[in-house]
């Protein structure tokens, strides 16, 4: 606490100045971050990092892209000239993968991410870190078709759950779990954002 403040608070214990006057006196002074820890308020929370991803979502679309590409040039000409059925065969699953890449990337360009950390604290250098687009939506109707056959998703309302995480979340308010075991333990953290 500093100097001052406990001056002013001495001088009420005193009963030189009445508690209205204090508050004036205490409202004048500079606020400090020391005078707070010392009156008990825990310490802010330091601001959420999040990893920048900003077109990541191109890496699989050019992936799908080449398979694609891999896939057409090899079952097109084959298949025109009477080829062997084998490489049309094995050029058709490329071909589909590649497809299927593209589209998939295309549709999590506006998804939202899911940002997994986990640190060590004895060794910082054994730190995992992982992101991948989570489509809430398409995860909440395979949540919503999944209770029909498990039951135990059955009334528990996961689905609306999920939707409404998704309605509330925004890029500059993600959703933060920081979980931390001990002092030794291991740090994980997961943003949805």
């Amino acid at each position: 606490m500093s100097e001052e403040r406990a001056k002013i608070l001495q001088m009420v214990a005193d009963r030189k100045i009445s508690a209205d006057e204090a508050a004036q006196l205490l409202a004048a002074l500079p606020a400090d971050e020391a005078a707070a820890e010392d009156a008990g308020y825990p310490e802010p929370a330091p601001p959420v990092e999040m990893p920048r991803i900003g077109n990541l979502w191109l890496i699989p679309m050019y992936a799908g892209l080449v398979l694609f590409v891999c896939g057409a040039l090899a079952a097109f000409p084959l298949y025109q000239q009477g080829g062997s059925w084998l490489l049309v065969v094995c050029g058709w699953p490329m071909f589909l993968v590649g497809l299927l890449t593209m589209v998939a990337a295309y549709l999590s360009r506006r998804s939202r991410w899911v940002h997994i950390r986990v640190t060590n604290i004895d060794r910082p250098m054994k730190s995992v870190r992982l992101s991948f687009p989570l489509p809430l939506r398409l995860t909440a109707w395979a949540l919503k078709i999944a209770s029909r056959f498990v039951p135990k998703f059955k009334g528990t309302g996961i689905d609306e759950t999920i939707i409404a995480l998704n309605e509330g979340l925004t890029s500059d308010q993600p959703l933060v779990i920081d979980v931390q075991e001990g002092e030794d333990g291991e740090r994980v953290q997961v943003t949805i954002g």
